[in-house]
């Protein structure tokens, strides 16, 4: 350790799974961090981790509009059922009427999709960190420029697109050239895979395929719906 590095503990209400703020990864509490992504996904609603912050209840209760209320309690983990009664008979000693409840979640480890559950009249939103990322950026424009880019002529004067003439490029480790050639396409896809930050560069002369290739896995990423976005770059894009 280089430096002498303090770690704050933000501990929940009754001893349960504690909030941390990491000085080594930088890593905010949850609900601080739940508060900068909300008000970049909300126009309307404005979240101060200070003033509307509960700390004993681990929840926020915000106005806003003038007259409506939003009350959010933040987890790390999937609250349990009795973790959520309390939550709702908190808020409900301010206001018994919210225009909107929120679970925010932060680990979701089993990829579950946003839901609500309804009990009368007004539901309880399921909300997860890794949901909110995704939904953070409008994407729409960009596959639909991907997939004009991948349909479209490769030439004047020929119907032919990028499919019709792409061969799948391979490769080998090492320098045995004798070894079994793979297939390109299945060794990136296992390095998108891995957990690791390690880079993986592709070089080659001009026009041996390494734009054909990136533009063909691009589209192939998006069409399957791939749990990484792929942002294709062309460098004449890049000004130096």
């Amino acid at each position: 350790m280089k430096q002498n590095y303090e770690l704050k503990n933000y501990q929940k209400f009754l001893g349960s799974t504690a909030y941390e703020e990491n000085y080594i990864t930088n890593e905010l509490p949850w609900h601080i961090e739940f508060a900068r992504i909300f008000s970049i996904m909300s126009n309307q609603v404005s979240i101060h981790p200070g003033s509307d912050w509960h700390a004993s209840n681990h929840c926020f209760i915000s106005p806003y509009a003038e007259k409506y209320m939003i009350a959010i309690y933040c987890s790390i983990e999937m609250p349990g059922v009795s973790e959520v009664a309390q939550f709702l008979t908190y808020i409900h000693q301010f206001n018994q009427r919210y225009s909107s409840q929120i679970i925010a979640v932060k680990n979701n480890p089993g990829n579950v999709k946003d839901y609500t559950v309804f009990q009368d009249i007004l539901g309880i939103q399921y909300m997860f960190k890794d949901n909110m990322l995704d939904n953070l950026v409008d994407f729409t424009e960009y596959f639909r420029a991907i997939d004009t880019l991948y349909n479209r002529p490769l030439l004047q004067g020929t119907n032919q697109k990028l499919e019709d003439v792409y061969v799948e490029p391979n490769y080998t480790i090492g320098q045995n050239f004798s070894e079994v050639q793979c297939q390109l396409h299945s060794y990136v896809v296992k390095w998108l895979l891995e957990d690791s930050c390690r880079q993986l560069a592709l070089l080659g002369d001009f026009g041996q395929g390494k734009t054909l290739f990136a533009t063909y896995l691009t589209y192939l990423m998006i069409k399957l719906k791939f749990h990484r976005i792929p942002i294709l770059i062309h460098h004449s894009m890049i000004c130096l």
